[in-house]
């Protein structure tokens, strides 16, 4: 394995974490509601969101509306935390062009 393959896959594991962490905003059990929807409705994993970024931020408009904004700058925020860096964001962009753009 290449140490790029390394670092991608470490992205993804931190990326999941801010994600977890930032959804867990709302309480564990929404959290975990959250995930099941995306699951059944979507398909998609907790584990494979992060390889899905587009599909997840689908799920959670359909969730939340225009709310999903706001979870999204609260995980591109523990992200930050996680990785000690700040992370540019564009004032119309989304949290997902942000994490597609770390996992370069």
């Amino acid at each position: 394995m290449s140490t790029n393959d390394e670092i991608v896959r470490g992205n993804r594991k931190i990326i999941l974490e801010a994600i977890d962490e930032g959804l867990s905003i709302m309480g564990e059990k929404l959290k975990g509601t959250v995930y099941y929807f995306v699951e059944k409705r979507y398909g998609l994993r907790k584990e494979d969101v992060p390889t899905d970024l587009k599909k997840f931020q689908d799920a959670l408009y359909s969730i939340f509306g225009l709310g999903a904004n706001v979870i999204g700058k609260h995980i591109i925020s523990c992200l930050e935390r996680k990785l000690e860096l700040e992370l540019p964001i564009e004032p119309e962009g989304d949290f997902v062009t942000t994490l597609n753009d770390l996992m370069r």
